[in-house]
């Protein structure tokens, strides 16, 4: 009977130090406006190339990690195409000119202490532009803080990253060497 107790004394305590993985959700909405005519007509691609794929780690306090949302590349890809579209470029499933985006990189770091939390997100994006004559690589990253009183809210920290996102493909679309490329 000890040892039945034991062991379920055990498994109670391992299973409170483990933490469960929680799913993100990412909903980044281009919203931007016009900044350069780019009457082009593109076939785009959005693929994950991140070695790690958490979205979210929480450190210090209970550590936890938040898996990526599953259709990242999805939403990317809808959002980056709304901003070719606010750009007059027509993004179509088959054009002679492809665009792909590698995300390399996109994730927050939270630091929480008991009177406070730090979210540091840091994303990298590759660009790469082909013609079919010509190839156009360029990568661009960025970086964002968010802190806030006791201890983090997903929802703030998921929103951080959306507006990360939506920097980096503004960036993108009023970039002067995408568009001269896009322009050739």
């Amino acid at each position: 009977m000890k040892i039945v107790a034991s062991l379920f004394f055990l498994i109670f305590c391992l299973s409170g130090c483990s933490s469960a993985l929680r799913p993100v959700v990412l909903s980044p909405q281009y919203q931007g406006g016009f900044y350069h005519a780019i009457p082009k007509t593109l076939q785009l691609s959005v693929i994950d190339h991140r070695v790690s794929k958490f979205s979210i780690k929480v450190v210090d306090q209970e550590p936890q990690i938040y898996l990526p949302h599953a259709e990242l590349p999805t939403l990317v890809e809808r959002a980056l195409t709304d901003a070719l579209e606010a750009q007059k470029a027509r993004v179509v499933v088959s054009a002679n000119t492809r665009m792909t985006l590698l995300i390399k990189s996109l994730n927050a770091r939270v630091s929480e202490s008991l009177t406070q939390h730090t979210s540091n997100a840091v994303a990298e994006f590759e660009l790469q532009i082909s013609d079919g004559r010509r190839q156009f690589n360029k990568t661009f990253s960025g970086k964002a803080e968010l802190t806030g009183p006791l201890l983090h809210e997903q929802s703030k920290v998921e929103n951080q990253l959306n507006n990360l996102i939506i920097q980096i493909i503004t960036r993108m679309i009023s970039d002067k060497e995408v568009i001269a490329f896009l322009e050739e």
